[in-house]
This record gives structure tokens, sequence and C-alpha cells, in this order.
């Protein structure tokens, strides 16, 4: 993986981290690739990467997360979910 993924804090997550949802605590199980496809006028569209959560009763949900870039120059920028909040380990 060669790009980086956060919290809305900007803590940077990964898989198997401690996540908190509102009052829901879950781990991160699955970490999806961005990707790219076309719509079908041809134009090229972004698919961003979601996580996959796993809560305490088995429940998995998946979060899509938003590029924070500023522009196509910031190709660095990490994609960053504002539902999940990293736990201190």
């Amino acid at each position: 993986m060669d790009y980086k993924i956060t919290d809305y804090k900007g803590n940077e997550l990964h898989k198997g981290d401690r996540i908190r949802v509102g009052m829901d605590l879950g781990t991160i199980v699955e970490i999806s690739d961005p990707d790219g496809d076309t719509n079908s006028y041809g134009e090229l569209v972004g698919i961003n990467p979601t996580i996959t959560v796993e809560f305490a009763d088995g429940e998995r949900e998946n979060y899509t997360l938003n590029w924070t870039a500023k522009g196509p120059w910031d190709e660095d920028a990490p994609f960053q979910s504002d539902d999940v909040e990293k736990e201190d380990d």
C-alpha cells in the first residue's frame, strides 16, 4: 500500500487497528485499494478505498474513505474517514 489512510484526527489507520465509530468499538479487518474506472460517457472515475470494520457482535460495516487532496499536485494526500476514530493503544 503506497497511500496513507487516516481517521478524522489525522491518525494513520492500518488493518488490525481498534477504532471507535460513534459509541461502538470495532477492529479494521480489511482495507480495499483505490481504483479507477470509466463511466458510461467514457470519463475517468476514481473509486475510493473502503475499510471494513468488525464489531464485537460480529457485525461488519464498510466505510468509504475520502481523498483529502487540494488539487492534482497533492497526490500524496491521505484518504480519510470522517466516521471513525483510532483508539489509543
